[in-house]
């Protein structure tokens, strides 16, 4: 079994109704102009927190950053 095979295992145990998969580009809903592009790196699946992805963009100077967010805060790309 594979490592990505274990993560994919560990959502549908623990968060089974997430709809973004890992590679997917999202904004979060406050960039309403779609400036910045979000790339979800992994699942937040530890249970301590509210948030549901990890994610990594680069910001206005060009800097890349890194955060988790809720599936809530999220929009996909289209």
């Amino acid at each position: 079994m594979s490592l990505p095979e274990i993560i994919e295992l560990e959502k549908k145990t623990y968060k089974p109704f997430l709809k973004f998969q890992i590679g997917d580009v999202v904004f979060i809903k406050s960039d309403i102009d779609k400036k910045y592009p979000m790339l979800i790196k992994d699942y937040d699946l530890d249970d301590n927190n509210c948030s549901d992805y990890f994610v990594t963009w680069m910001n206005s100077q060009g800097k890349a950053e890194h955060e988790s967010y809720p599936e809530e805060c999220l929009i996909p790309k289209s």
